[in-house]
């Protein structure tokens, strides 16, 4: 019910010229982003109602070197993706540039980056992430939280049906009724099923190491940027196959990059270490 308000409410903002950019987005999109909202004003509240009276409960410290590991996270996700797609737009001949493309796209990508990086790592690997951690041992805690990442992703509202004119109080509802449908299409679930779940894999073992989460919200947020730039600045007309499918998040091509991701971070962790416990020059 509160999402149609929201959606109005920006719309009209929209309308009006105060922000021009929020006309472009349909009721599912806010409708998205008001859940998410709801759970982040809850936060707080539930964590304290299942006892957890602050984030060390939840297994996370203070982290003084928070802006080298946003950024390090930030610049492995980014340059590691960047350079893949940036190699197969220059050898694929069915991949060319947008002219509908504007740069200042490129801003917008990185906002929503960061948003959706701080959310969702805030929501699964923050406080999931540490209550299944109390209950669970390590591998059954990642295990188990990869799997409900993975699913959670395929719950997509439906893209027709949703224009202003047929928006009503209860349209969050039917919106509800309809969002597991692409769960029932197994095709897509084996495609994507395995990408996903070493994303979060991979997210889980960095807040894991550094008992925070800023490099995996680093990490999250620089695949996020590159694959939405991505795909807001190319025509792509290759047809799926086995190593790259539609979505940029099934393929071989997209398990080799996480996996490699995951790889690369094992490395840097072991080199912060060193440094940290190396002795220091008098």
């Amino acid at each position: 019910m509160l999402s149609p308000a929201i959606y109005f409410l920006a719309r009209g903002a929209g309308i009006q010229g105060i922000f021009p950019q929020l006309s472009r987005f349909d009721f599912t999109v806010y409708f998205s982003r008001t859940i998410l909202l709801v759970l982040l004003i809850l936060i707080l509240p539930g964590l304290r109602w299942m006892g957890f009276k602050n984030w060390h409960d939840l297994g996370l410290e203070k982290n003084l070197n928070w802006k080298r590991d946003w950024f390090c996270g930030m610049s492995l996700g980014s340059i590691l993706l960047g350079l893949t797609f940036a190699i197969l737009f220059f050898v694929s001949p069915n991949i060319a540039l947008d002219e509908r493309f504007y740069f200042s796209r490129l801003f917008e990508n990185l906002i929503a980056a960061l948003l959706i990086a701080v959310i969702e790592e805030l929501l699964f690997r923050g406080v999931l992430f540490g209550i299944l951690r109390k209950q669970l041992n390590l591998a059954f805690a990642l295990t188990a939280l990869s799997v409900f990442f993975a699913l959670i992703h395929f719950a997509r509202p439906p893209q027709i049906g949703m224009a202003g004119e047929n928006i009503f109080w209860y349209s969050g509802f039917f919106i509800i009724t309809s969002l597991f449908e692409p769960c029932l299409h197994l095709g897509q679930i084996l495609g994507s099923f395995t990408t996903l779940f070493l994303v979060s894999a991979v997210l889980c073992y960095c807040v894991f190491k550094t008992n925070s989460l800023f490099f995996s919200m680093g990490l999250h947020a620089g695949w996020v940027f590159i694959i939405k730039s991505f795909q807001s600045a190319v025509v792509w007309r290759i047809q799926p196959t086995l190593w790259l499918g539609k979505d940029l998040r099934s393929g071989v091509v997209p398990i080799i990059l996480i996996a490699l991701s995951g790889l690369l971070s094992y490395f840097i962790f072991n080199y912060f270490k060193k440094k940290e416990h190396a002795p220091r020059a008098i």
